[in-house]
């Protein structure tokens, strides 16, 4: 009963709570979902809280969301859910949420009304949505709409984004696109896309113009020579970009493949950040 215990005890000065990969049985904590929506809607520091693997119970996370939408003592809370059973309930009316990672969570279908919800909510900044797109074609598509037409809205207060290890391949397209319109982040996390060089060249296209994002991660997306020939004429353009991380899994085989070429474009695009 480790909430029933926190909740006693640890409300007014617990700052950190890992709980990452126990496992929690379903039966013992639905019953204790009181405890935890009384720990979360009484806790006045809390900063950082992770339960990624922990395979919370819909009826324990529904309580948590409840909690902190009820919590007016904490701000700019750290949130991570990644590989849980998250539902959309309540994220938009907890304010307290800065941060919230919800990676592999295997939404399918829901992924867009769960957009949806985290577009209502006024106080996150970043959000980590990797690894969540095993979707069919139309409703990909929907969902990727649905995150280019946030990040476009002046009005979001999204700053960093990551879809980290989502494989969306040509689908990412969508979202490199909107980073080329008037879009609000700038930090964004593609590694692990598979873009390809199709992808570089609309990335490219996009930083001529984009004029807020000042980091960029970008590794293991299959590209080549030419792709970052791309980036490097792009970046030679763009004067806000402050980081790129070097992509070493795409940057290895391409100087196996050609060596001086793949050492020269690198080179240009580090002269730029």
């Amino acid at each position: 009963q480790v909430f029933e215990s926190l909740s006693a005890g640890c409300c007014e000065k617990l700052k950190h709570l890992d709980l990452s990969r126990n496992s929690f049985r379903s039966r013992k904590i639905c019953d204790a979902t009181c405890s935890i929506q009384a720990f979360f809607s009484r806790s006045r520091q809390l900063k950082y809280v992770c339960l990624s693997g922990t395979r919370l119970p819909p009826p324990a996370l529904r309580s948590l969301l409840q909690g902190l939408a009820t919590n007016t003592f904490i701000f700019g809370l750290e949130l991570d859910l990644s590989s849980c059973e998250v539902i959309q309930e309540h994220i938009s009316e907890a304010t307290a949420l800065q941060s919230l990672n919800i990676s592999d969570n295997g939404f399918e279908d829901e992924v867009v009304t769960l957009i949806l919800a985290i577009g209502r909510c006024r106080a996150l900044r970043q959000l980590s949505l990797g690894r969540n797109f095993v979707l069919k074609s139309r409703n990909l598509a929907d969902a990727l709409h649905r995150i280019a037409q946030l990040i476009q809205d002046e009005e979001c207060p999204l700053q960093s984004l990551s879809l980290r290890d989502s494989k969306l391949k040509t689908d990412v397209s969508i979202l490199l696109k909107a980073l080329g319109a008037p879009a609000v982040l700038t930090h964004v996390d593609i590694s692990g896309n598979h873009a390809g060089d199709t992808g570089a060249r609309i990335l490219a296209r996009a930083l001529r113009s984009n004029t807020r994002l000042k980091s960029l991660s970008w590794d293991r997306n299959n590209i080549t020579v030419k792709g970052y020939q791309d980036l490097a004429n792009a970046l030679e353009r763009n004067f806000t970009l402050q980081q790129v991380l070097l992509p070493l899994s795409d940057v290895t085989k391409s100087y196996h493949k050609d060596p001086e070429k793949t050492q020269q474009a690198l080179h240009r695009v580090r002269l730029c950040v």
